[in-house]
């Protein structure tokens, strides 16, 4: 089909006119849309915060839990007394339920609608 004969089909048709009914269809949307509330914003500083805070203490956990290696022992090997650590496991295990007991109380308060 050549542009000369679209042109002349299109041309001949008159424009669909909508009804009544579509434009109070898109006005009623359009209502809802204006009267529904602002997105809520994104904590990014607090997001920034939590992960430089995050960062911060792994730098600092190595630092101070890798001890000088000789250099015969390749870097990636962990040393055997860390492993065996008790303190290191209560510390981890202090940290998971810290961070669950932080989770719950998120999580209730967002299904709550309170603020915590």
């Amino acid at each position: 089909m050549k542009d000369e004969e679209l042109d002349r089909l299109l041309s001949a048709t008159p424009p669909p006119d909508p009804g009544p009914a579509f434009t109070w269809a898109v006005m009623a949307q359009v209502r809802r849309e204006a009267a529904a509330p602002p997105p809520i914003p994104f904590p990014w500083r607090l997001l920034a915060l939590g992960l430089s805070i995050c960062g911060a203490m792994a730098v600092a956990a190595l630092a101070v839990l890798a001890p000088a290696a000789p250099p015969d022992v390749p870097a990636t090997a962990v040393p055997v007394a860390l492993l065996e650590a008790a303190w290191l496991r209560h510390a981890a295990l202090a940290t998971a339920v810290l961070f669950a007991s932080w989770l719950s109380l998120r999580v209730t308060a967002i299904f709550s609608g309170a603020r915590a």
